[in-house]
């Protein structure tokens, strides 16, 4: 089985997963239960790699509640959702549960539940393609892959608060189900201008002081006191967390 991998082999011949089903894996929360696959699941591996490992299917392409990971897509009621966190809890002498948050990909509209951990979903298989944000226009945010030129459309409400980090020539990750476009995925940083800042009080030397930047998308953030208009910072779209001045 091939995957998404921007790490070294540290070993492992790239690529090569065939004794590895069954192992559940995130490079990004290093949960892994496999020794083997812990030494190259080192880097940003791809939703797509993740939605392709086979855990625990049954003959249907079913898969219990309890291996759903945090970015994996699946299917439940109809609808298709991207998993945002999922916490296993066991009780003693009862059948362990799964507090459950997910995106629906179509309306936006989060859901929030606890599952058995028996329960099954379908997962959805999708595929990655590199995108470029081109503009807004009303409730439509638009996308265009630079190697066919075709141009995509997805919703605001979709796309949720990542439309806080959307720049003009932002390269994203667009993820496709049956040639139809779901989701996109985001960079783990992105750079943005300081529109304006609130002023730092001179000769205040506070280490760890904080003020409220304005960004170039709107978005408010907390930086350091020196941080002023027309400055460009890394932003982390995890967190909507200031990481450095570019």
């Amino acid at each position: 089985m091939s995957y998404n991998c921007h790490c070294e082999e540290r070993g492992v011949r790239r690529g090569n997963l065939n004794d590895m089903h069954g192992e559940v894996g995130d490079c990004r929360t290093k949960n892994v239960r496999n020794d083997k696959l812990k030494k190259i699941l080192q880097c940003d591996i791809s939703y797509a790699y993740i939605n392709s490992l086979s855990i625990r299917r049954d003959e249907d392409g079913l898969m219990d509640v309890i291996d759903l990971r945090d970015g994996m897509i699946f299917e439940y009621g109809g609808n298709i959702y991207t998993v945002m966190s999922a916490v296993h809890t066991h009780q003693q002498q009862r059948r362990g549960l799964v507090r459950l948050k997910a995106k629906d990909i179509k309306t936006g509209k989060v859901l929030q539940d606890t599952f058995r951990s028996d329960i099954q979903v379908k997962p959805v298989y999708v595929d990655e393609v590199n995108l470029v944000y081109l503009y807004a226009d009303g409730n439509d945010y638009h996308f265009m892959d630079n190697s066919t030129y075709e141009q995509f459309t997805i919703a605001a409400e979709v796309l949720g608060d990542t439309r806080n980090y959307m720049r003009e020539n932002l390269e994203v990750t667009g993820l496709f189900h049956n040639g139809k476009i779901l989701d996109i995925k985001m960079p783990i940083t992105v750079d943005l201008t300081v529109i304006e800042a609130e002023p730092g009080h001179k000769g205040d030397t506070v280490q760890g002081g904080k003020k409220k930047a304005r960004l170039e998308t709107g978005m408010t953030i907390q930086t350091p006191l020196f941080i002023e208009a027309g400055d460009k910072v890394k932003v982390d779209t995890r967190t909507g967390e200031y990481v450095t001045r570019v």
